[in-house]
């Protein structure tokens, strides 16, 4: 077992969510796909959700690295709404969310939702704010 002390895990997450780093510029997608989550996954795993409003959300703003309740060393990002269209004519259950590169052509990293969220209604919100904690990202 390979122990890191949280300062350094603090700092790698400060690198990487700055200015030129690999989470600069990353933006949110919604996923309607009920798949397993692996390190393997590419963005083309993913369907992304295409309920009537969906758009993928602008580039993440991400905050200054700290600690979670349990200590653990964590960055978030901005809160990202995606609003359905009224009237809504396309519903999704959506399972997650994957973060991309600028471009979106790069996957991140991808979380699932505890529970699966259903857009079935005219103006309905949901809201996700992006996390990456030290020692999430595997290789």
């Amino acid at each position: 077992m390979i122990v890191t002390k949280r300062t350094i895990l603090e700092d790698i997450l400060t690198a990487i969510s700055g200015v030129g780093g690999v989470l600069d510029g990353a933006k949110m997608h919604l996923f309607k796909t009920n798949i397993a989550l692996s390190p393997d996954l590419d963005v083309s795993d993913f369907v992304v959700a295409d309920f009537t409003g969906y758009a993928t959300s602008s580039a993440i703003v991400w905050a200054t690295p700290g600690y979670d309740a349990n200590n653990v060393p964590e960055v978030l990002g901005d809160t990202k709404s995606f609003v359905a269209g009224s009237p809504i004519t396309v519903t999704n259950t959506v399972y997650g969310y994957y973060v991309t590169d600028g471009a979106g052509t790069g996957l991140l990293y991808a979380e699932k939702f505890t529970s699966a969220v259903n857009v079935i209604n005219p103006a309905q919100i949901l809201s996700v704010v992006p996390r990456v904690q030290g020692g999430q990202f595997v290789s």
